[in-house]
């Protein structure tokens, strides 16, 4: 019996669902799990079922406390949401800068509102930097608004995992008052630490360099591109950018071997190596994926201080628990869920299936060393990826089938930059940059071969298949109640090899097969982007993006990466804004357009022109344009003074894109009896459009108005809303399919 272990993973799983499910969902399962409790305890019969029974009441204390710190702090901040207000309070992160804004997370004091609420916590944006010191006050006039997003793993969720609860930008002309602290604790000696290590990294490597060794060694994300990114996901690595149970493990065995080669004894080397991962939890920021790996090692080496020897399991559990108690939205941490889920499945399964491996070779006179070490990273990598499917299917849409390759070639690469990357920036910071010259080296060397590394096996076909079809979904429903049933009424070996193959053979004539139905298709997406336009064209694993606007370009690049669309055919902005300019930058970026359209009257953007030599081809046209794809799409772009459109002749069925500044009254024929009309915003003279469709790509809110003035005109009107990504699925001969993706 593991209590802990029972306790902290049903405690996870509870608050895992109420993130899902948010407040309310929260309420109704809390009280039907504590419900359930009471009727077990209480009938005769069912009074030895301890084990239930402590699973459903920790249960219902997760959605509990989920549901009172929602009512608490969470949903009340939304009252500020589009408010003015003069705001006080404390700076207590480092600042990130990002596409020409400074972000800060500030530690609220006080709000200058009528009726303002507890909040604790706000990420404020700045145009220019703020001569502001972590523990500084800040005092100026902003304007608050919340993360957009719906329920589950989505904006809101997340930050409120981090106790931010609104979004606020300062007015700038007016006053700013910053007050330096007084004192400041013991924190912000982590934080000075952090940031001398990113500094001394970029000033002993290049910018990539410098920057892939900072998210390895320090998470720090802010300086890795996003071309790596992608390539890190696609080959199944992005582990080693966020630090996690690998990286901990590797600092608390460095700490070990540094303490015994001084010549400590065992028991007290292990108490400075917990000091030691103290630390290294309070330098990368303390983030939910680094507390529990951080307290299993706490745990591994606080049981050698005392000559016990800790349970995996319980420590995991303890780990959950102390975790999700202390903060009720950690689970909504996508890092934190990963994390737990793949070392649950390296305790449970990796070793089993190393010893079965192990017996293959064991008569195999040399290389034994070399084939057991590569036998643990198979063994660790396919259970942690077996385990952490279920998440990175609901959360990523994609899977990643060369992630034991990759992993087996990564991993040992990535502890050794670990720990030159430490050397380096540890050597550099006590005033020897001569001797802290080898060790950048072999830090450049290692960053280098892996960012090669993982953009060579990103280029390999299939390396990441899409998931997000509503068969995976399904399969993987069937695929997790199987497992259930063999958890329970264990069968003998032979049956469960035969269940798993059949579950995989299942899986791959799925996809197979879906794959073979869809050659035809081209599907038309207008995504989910608040009130920002964003259209995406895909055919047989290409894509196509028509439109920037929204809030960020992680909605279009998630959608891509799970059409299985790994460079784009074509870009084009709808408008010209900053705001869709910014976002086009970072999907040129992270998708390598082959053609990028731009309009030669449009504004200057730095950061696009930046990203454009990314691009294979870039055409600037006056006032029309044409583009032809794949045999199956033509587009037509439009611009001339106020009148903006784009229409788009998909399998013979009509697209037109249009937003508020355009005359629909002043369209061609073509186009106004286009069969679709996707708008952020109604046109003026809409009453000349008599489409089969009207889809508005905006929130329910601003929905709700633009239905309004359509009035009686006919149209049939869908909205994206927080209801998912609209899809057109269009055949030759004008045959369509219409339907939602949440």
């Amino acid at each position: 019996m593991r209590p802990f272990a029972l306790i902290g993973f049903s405690y996870l799983l509870a608050q895992t669902a109420a993130v899902y499910s948010g407040a309310a969902g929260a309420l109704f399962m809390g009280c039907a799990c504590a419900l359930a409790f009471c009727v077990l305890a209480c009938v005769r019969k069912t009074r030895s079922l301890r084990t239930v029974q402590m699973a459903l009441l920790s249960a219902a204390a997760a959605f509990g406390l989920f549901y009172a710190y929602a009512q608490a702090a969470v949903l009340p901040a939304q009252q500020m949401n589009g408010r003015d207000a003069v705001l006080t309070g404390t700076v207590c992160e480092l600042p990130v800068s990002a596409y020409g804004r400074y972000y800060y997370v500030v530690r609220v004091q006080g709000l200058s509102a009528a009726g303002a609420p507890y909040v604790e916590k706000i990420r404020l944006s700045a145009q220019n930097a703020l001569n502001v010191e972590p523990y500084d006050t800040i005092e100026g006039k902003a304007h608050f608004y919340t993360p957009k997003g719906g329920e589950g793993f989505d904006s809101p969720s997340y930050y409120a995992s981090k106790g931010i609860t609104l979004f606020a930008y300062l007015y700038e002309y007016e006053p700013v008052k910053i007050t330096p602290a007084r004192h400041r604790p013991p924190y912000f000696a982590a934080l000075s630490l952090r940031r001398s290590m990113t500094g001394a990294l970029y000033r002993l490597l290049p910018a990539r360099q410098a920057g892939l060794s900072a998210g390895v060694l320090l998470g720090e994300p802010s300086g890795i591109g996003e071309q790596v990114k992608s390539d890190f996901q696609t080959t199944g690595v992005t582990h080693i950018l966020s630090v996690s149970g690998l990286h901990m493990t590797t600092m608390a065995q460095f700490f070990l071997l540094l303490l015994g080669l001084l010549r400590f004894p065992r028991r007290a080397g292990a108490a400075a190596a917990m000091a030691g991962v103290l630390g290294f939890m309070a330098v990368t920021g303390f983030v939910p994926s680094v507390l529990r790996s951080g307290i299993m090692s706490l745990i591994y080496l606080f049981g050698i201080v005392v000559r016990r020897r800790a349970d995996s399991l319980n420590s995991l559990g303890i780990a959950a628990l102390v975790i999700c108690t202390a903060n009720p939205y950690a689970a909504a941490d996508l890092g934190l869920l990963l994390s737990f889920s793949a070392t649950l499945g390296m305790i449970l399964c990796a070793g089993p299936l190393s010893t079965r491996l192990r017996a293959l070779y064991k008569t195999v006179p040399v290389g034994r060393a070399l084939l057991d070490g590569v036998n643990s990273a198979v063994c660790t990598t396919v259970t942690a990826t077996v385990f952490t499917l279920p998440i990175l299917i609901l959360s990523f849409g994609t899977v990643s089938l060369i992630s034991p390759v990759s992993n087996v070639l990564q991993i040992l690469p990535s502890t050794l930059l670990m720990v030159c990357a430490a050397l380096s920036a540890g050597i550099y910071m006590a005033g020897l940059p001569f001797l802290a010259m080898p060790f950048a080296f072999g830090t450049g060397v290692l960053s280098n071969y892996m960012i090669d590394c993982a953009r060579l096996l990103a280029q390999v076909p299939w390396a990441s298949v899409s998931a997000s079809y509503g068969f995976v979904h399904l399969w993987l429903a069937g695929s997790l109640l199987l497992a259930a049933v063999l958890i329970v009424r264990p069968p003998s070996y032979a049956a469960r090899r035969s269940a798993a193959l059949l579950s995989v053979i299942l899986l791959l004539c799925g996809v197979l097969s879906y794959q073979l139905s869809m050659r035809s298709v081209t599907r038309v997406a207008v995504l989910q982007e608040g009130d920002g336009l964003c259209v995406v064209l895909t055919h047989q694993g290409r894509g196509a993006v028509i439109g920037c606007g929204g809030f960020a370009s992680s909605t279009a690049r998630n959608y891509l990466r799970g059409q299985g669309v790994r460079q784009l055919d074509y870009l084009q902005m709808v408008g010209d804004t900053k705001e869709e300019a910014l976002l086009a930058s970072e999907l040129i970026s992270s998708f390598q357009p082959k053609r990028v359209l731009l309009w030669k009257n449009g504004q200057d953007n730095e950061f696009l022109q930046k990203q454009l030599p990314n691009a294979e081809q870039i055409d600037y046209f006056d006032t029309r344009a044409q583009a032809e794809l794949w045999g199956t799409v033509r587009v037509e772009r439009y611009a001339g003074g106020l009148q903006s459109y784009t229409g788009i002749l998909v399998n013979g069925v009509t697209f037109l894109l249009v937003s508020a500044e355009c005359r629909a009254d002043a369209l061609p024929d073509q186009w106004q009896q286009a069969d679709f009309v996707i708008a952020d915003d109604l046109p003026r003279g809409e009453k000349a459009l008599s489409p089969f469709v009207t889809v508005l790509s905006m929130s329910e809110e601003t929905a709700e108005a633009s239905l309004a003035r359509l009035g009686g005109a006919g149209f049939v009107s869908v909205s994206t809303g927080d209801a998912g990504h609209v899809l057109i699925d269009t055949r030759p001969g004008g045959t369509l399919v219409l339907r939602r993706n949440a």
